[in-house]
């Protein structure tokens, strides 16, 4: 003989338990607490079998879904006397899906109308195992249903496993894994659960049945009892008839007495009846005028109301047309003020436009003099040490010779810089712009410097590059001086690579500009040289490493600002420099 397992004794004990603690004794038990009793156990006894992924909270809390309190209450009646995982157990009660947050486990009945799908998507993720009952089969985690005063159970593996729940092989192999035998339990529960209700019903019609009987029964012993007292009486009616006699006539002439009175009382009442119809009448004639007055009051009142309206809305566009014409008034007034201002300021402006007109022209005029001047001398000084050393040279020992050398370098160099002068003064006196295609000017300037490109090895990127106002040969010579430094000033053993690009932005006068940018992979500049490298003949470095005067960046300068732009740099030493000037949008 088997020995009964602890579980299955600890259950029979627990089951006592709950039926001994419900205010009615076992023996007269009804069925359906027997049955909530073993509800709660199969919920415990489910849960035992089943493994959480994360369950480290100090307490296992139950959740109930739906009004059913006699579930809730058993459930609670059990979690007194039993732990889950070994851990004191809590039973929650919930209304809806919204917050079904912070419990381990959730049991619903298909009684209370939640539909399952929305149940599952709510708790999805949240590693709550999901026990209900009599729903279809497959369609919840664990699914379980009465049959035969025993509850029986299947479960849906493939649902348990994605949420990570893990499950006892003894949990699988006592549920029922087939729909056709779910569906019959489900079948032949309905067919009980009808002929429970059958028995009801033909119980309460045999009671209503003995109810009619015995009503019947008291009615026969009612009329024998009316019967007999009926018996009594008439014999006493035919001792006292001669008495009934007489009294019938002296309430006969009682009754003509109190005809006479009636009749005249209704003559009365017909009088003041047709009192109480003229003062209806005339009542009624008078709501009528009143009414009639009420309907001339409203609509006097609608009169007065809408002559309000109109007074104020009156008033308000007086008041609107007085304060626009004193704004008016004003704005002229400061208009005037503002004009006569202007013209003053314009004045000021044109007499120093003019001043500033002739002092450049006398500035353009004077370096082109000097220029011109200085280089007479230094053509003499050029050709004469031309002479010296074509017929003297022979004669010179080896400092003289250099020295001959450095004077024709220095000669060389000055003339250089009296033409860069020159170039200098020069631009931005005349404004002829056209129309200039940015793209085509660079495709130009890059086949002049081709040479220059091979030799070095040098990659010029264009991208995006549009039409643009301005003076053709002013932006030829732009373009070719920041090229030409992005290839000169290239560290050693590296090829330049240079990236020409625009765009069209506002700047902070709110006012759209075109934005170059010219980007190369040179030997950058040093924060503390940023604003001195536009200066004319300001040089970073010696003319022994780098070649030239100094003057092609103070040319950018001028050429960008007569344009109306301004030109900066953004530059890292030994990582390149970029180039940023803007020209104005036409």
């Amino acid at each position: 003989m088997k020995t009964p397992s602890p579980i299955i004794f600890i259950n029979f004990v627990v089951f006592i338990y709950l039926l001994s603690t419900s205010p009615i004794s076992a023996h007269n038990k009804p069925s359906y607490q027997i049955q909530d009793a073993q509800r709660a156990i199969i919920i415990f006894n489910l849960a035992q079998q089943v493994t959480w992924p994360e369950n480290n909270k100090k307490q296992f809390k139950i959740g109930v879904l739906g009004n059913d309190k006699q579930v809730t209450d058993k459930l609670k009646m059990l979690a007194k006397k039993r732990s889950l995982k070994g851990k004191n157990t809590k039973v929650v009660k919930f209304k809806s899906i919204e917050n079904l947050d912070d419990i381990q486990l959730l049991y619903v009945n298909k009684k209370s109308n939640f539909n399952i799908d929305k149940i599952l998507s709510k708790i999805k993720s949240k590693h709550i195992l999901l026990i209900t009952e009599n729903y279809d089969y497959q369609s919840s985690m664990i699914n379980i249903t009465l049959s035969n005063s025993q509850f029986q159970y299947e479960i849906n593996t493939e649902l348990l496993e994605k949420e990570k729940f893990t499950y006892l092989p003894s949990l699988k192999k006592s549920s029922i894994n087939s729909s056709e035998i779910w569906r019959t339990l489900y079948e032949t529960k309905e067919s009980l659960n009808k002929v429970v209700i059958e028995n009801k019903l033909q119980k309460e019609i045999i009671k209503n049945k003995i109810k009619e009987i015995e009503y019947d029964k008291e009615k026969i012993n009612l009329n024998k009892r009316v019967i007999e007292k009926l018996s009594v009486e008439n014999s006493l009616k035919e001792k006292k008839y001669e008495e009934k006699i007489i009294l019938e006539k002296k309430l006969e002439q009682t009754i003509k007495k109190n005809a006479e009175v009636i009749n005249s009382q209704k003559e009365k009442i017909r009088i003041s009846a047709n009192e109480i119809k003229l003062q209806q009448t005339y009542l009624n004639n008078q709501k009528k005028q009143v009414s009639a007055q009420k309907i001339i009051l409203d609509n006097q009142i609608k009169r007065i109301n809408f002559q309000k309206k109109t007074n104020l809305t009156l008033l308000g566009l007086s008041i609107l047309l007085f304060f626009s014409l004193l704004f008016i008034y004003k704005g002229y007034l400061t208009k005037n003020r503002l004009n006569k201002k202007l013209e003053e300021k314009n004045l000021a402006i044109y007499k120093q436009s003019k001043v500033l007109e002739n002092k450049n022209n006398e500035l353009e005029q004077f370096a082109y003099i000097a220029s011109h001047d200085l280089q007479e001398p230094l053509n003499t000084i050029t050709s004469f040490i031309g002479l010296i050393k074509e017929d003297h040279e022979k004669h010179f020992n080896e400092i003289a010779k250099e020295s001959m050398n450095y004077i024709v370098d220095a000669s060389v160099r000055m003339k250089k810089l009296i033409n860069s002068i020159l170039d200098y003064s020069r631009l931005g006196r005349t404004k002829n712009y056209t129309i200039v295609n940015t793209q085509k000017l660079l495709l130009e300037i890059k086949s002049d410097l081709k040479s220059v490109i091979n030799k070095k090895n040098a990659s010029i990127a264009l991208n995006n590059l549009p039409k643009i106002k301005g003076d053709n040969t002013e932006l030829r010579l732009l373009f070719q001086n920041l090229i030409s430094n992005g290839i000169k000033f290239c560290k050693p053993n590296t090829n330049p690579k240079i990236c020409i690009d625009c765009e069209l932005i506002t700047n902070n006068t709110k006012t759209k500009v075109w934005q170059f940018s010219i980007k190369d992979n040179g030997i950058g500049i040093a924060k503390k040289h940023e604003k001195r490298i536009f200066n004319i003949f300001q040089r970073l470095h010696s003319t022994d490493k780098y070649e030239g005067t100094g003057i092609g960046l103070a040319h950018c300068k001028k050429i960008v600002e007569s344009h109306g732009g301004d030109i900066w740099i953004s530059s890292e030493v030994n990582k390149g420099t970029i180039f940023y000037f803007t020209i104005p949008f036409s």
